[in-house]
């Protein structure tokens, strides 16, 4: 998954105004394949209920992940 991120810029063009709530097997599993690393800046634009927030300082403690939602309006 890094590789394909690597170099690219996203661009989001849709709207969402619903918070999505992820089981923690779910989320260790992203978290896993994103191959977080200790040297990543994390932006988690969703934060919702801070479940992959979790997951990311479970599997890498110490990392500082900054959270940020958006309410549409």
């Amino acid at each position: 998954m890094r590789d394909k991120l690597e170099g690219r810029a996203l661009s989001l063009k849709f709207r969402v105004a619903r918070n999505f709530c992820h089981p923690s097997p779910e989320c260790r599993r992203l978290v896993e394949l994103a191959d977080v690393r200790e040297t990543d800046r994390i932006l988690e634009p969703s934060a919702g209920t801070g479940a992959i927030l979790q997951a990311i300082r479970d599997a890498v403690p110490g990392r500082s992940v900054t959270p940020w939602s958006c309410t549409p309006g």
